[in-house]
């Protein structure tokens, strides 16, 4: 039996970015703008209410049954690999063959002869490593200013607790504490505002940022 979509969605790019939520989605907007790429849709699951990774299936199948699919020339995927890559693929491989799109490994685009459309999945930090997007961003940080990495890992063990917490916690309580400590304007702001705000001290320009940039610039090449 075909799975009902209930919320289509309107395809008006030709190269659309699919991501886990807010925080991804506006990372991946501002990157994108200061980048100067033109063409660029990013949504997320939430537009079907859905959530997360679980809810790439539903968001893809409403991007295949709606109107315009025909204008779509690039697909990406952009996931958090969390602490094991190779099973994150998985689940982003088979959201994608539900609508008939094969990708046999990640950070590598493949054409869809059949849909006319290159499909690509990326998974953040990066190529063979586990983590998070808030990864990706404290190495943009650490890397314009390594004396932050100094700083949060001496708040880490002042607090005790963090030490003992799973990884991609820890990258998240680092990351916040930093902006908390670098925007003035709002110290409360979250990674969804944090791009407009005086203080942000995420580099978009940053070099770690290199093979998602390449990645998105293939896109914007086709």
């Amino acid at each position: 039996m075909t799975e009902v979509v209930d919320r289509p969605i309107s395809i008006n790019s030709p190269f659309h970015v699919v991501c886990e939520g807010n925080t991804d989605k506006a990372f991946l907007e501002h990157l994108i703008e200061h980048l100067g790429l033109q063409d660029f849709k990013v949504g997320t699951p939430e537009r079907v209410g859905a959530h997360g990774v679980s809810g790439f299936r539903k968001y893809l199948l409403a991007i295949e049954t709606s109107s315009g699919p025909a204008r779509l020339r690039g697909l990406l995927v952009v996931a958090d690999a969390d602490d094991d890559p190779a099973q994150r693929f998985n689940e982003v491989r088979a959201a994608l063959a539900r609508i008939g799109c094969d990708v046999p490994e990640p950070f590598t685009p493949r054409r869809v002869d059949s849909k006319n459309l290159t499909v690509g999945v990326f998974l953040m930090p990066g190529r063979g490593r586990p983590g998070t997007l808030e990864h990706l961003l404290l190495d943009a940080v650490f890397e314009h200013r390594p004396e932050l990495e100094r700083c949060v890992n001496e708040f880490q063990e002042c607090l005790n607790g963090p030490a003992a917490w799973p990884e991609n916690k820890r990258a998240k309580m680092q990351l916040h504490a930093l902006i908390a400590g670098c925007c003035e304007e709002e110290p409360s702001t979250n990674l969804a505002t944090l791009w407009s705000k005086r203080g942000n001290p995420v580099p978009l320009a940053s070099a770690r940022f290199n093979e998602l940039v390449e990645t998105l610039r293939y896109f914007a090449a086709l």
